[in-house]
């Protein structure tokens, strides 16, 4: 009997804990830019005229929050808005009615295959971002010396109204990019996909030994965004070894 109350005790507050999640779930206006807007107003009629998108995928795709404080990992359909870097949960597994938890570091995300992690550093403030903290892909280990990060961006390009017959006009258009960040010692830097500026970020006393290894693998830092993130992660693995 007692086994009995213990075990529907443990079952009562993690199903306690789980409700707590999705009560707090809420719409989470923390956008960048200075206009006072909700985020419907942004998605309609905003975008009309407007080509590309907001989102990283435009289809709802399944994935998991995790509360890192809980401990607790919740699956459910989700989309990325990298222009304004939230995250849209939908409970009802349809494209309506998304919440967003608060943006803050007790909450975590896969999502495509990619574990996504909030960081705060300045280099993410371009464009119309401009606080300095936003999600990030964490590529390497978060428990050792240096870790790569991956950041998606949407770019708003306003477009352009022709000034003569001999042009066209440009419409407005969300464009996707991307770069790749490595934290050491609590400070960010951008990782230049060269093989000589990718050197800059590491330690002058470091610097020899990974010219070395980059010559003996041939890492060129070029090809499809694969081959050059995992070419990274190689030389990020080969530093934390030394």
């Amino acid at each position: 009997m007692i086994k009995m109350f213990s075990f529907l005790s443990v079952l009562l507050f993690s199903f306690a804990a789980h409700s707590q999640i999705l009560r707090d779930m809420y719409v989470y206006i923390d956008y960048t830019n200075a206009h006072a807007i909700s985020y419907t107003s942004l998605e309609r009629p905003f975008l009309d005229g407007h080509s590309g998108s907001l989102y990283l995928d435009e289809e709802v795709s399944q994935g998991y929050f995790i509360d890192t404080a809980l401990k607790n990992k919740v699956q459910s359909k989700m989309k990325y808005d990298a222009y304004n870097d939230v995250f849209k949960i939908y409970p009802n597994g349809t494209d309506e009615g998304f919440k967003l938890l608060e943006r803050t570091k007790r909450f975590e995300y896969e999502y495509g295959g990619e574990r996504f992690v909030l960081i705060e550093s300045d280099l993410l403030n371009v464009d119309h971002f401009e606080h300095g903290k936003g999600y990030v892909v964490e590529l390497t280990s978060s428990e050792e010396e240096a870790v790569l990060y991956k950041r998606y961006h949407k770019k708003f390009d306003p477009g352009s109204v022709a000034t003569s017959s001999y042009e066209n006009d440009i419409f407005p258009s969300f464009n996707f990019e991307l770069f790749y960040i490595i934290k050491l010692e609590d400070e960010f830097a951008v990782a230049k996909a060269h093989k000589k500026r990718i050197l800059d970020v590491f330690p002058k006393d470091k610097r020899d030994d990974l010219r070395g290894y980059i010559d003996s693998q041939r890492l060129k830092f070029r090809g499809t965004d694969e081959e050059i993130e995992n070419q990274l992660i190689q030389l990020v693995t080969y530093y934390n070894a030394l």
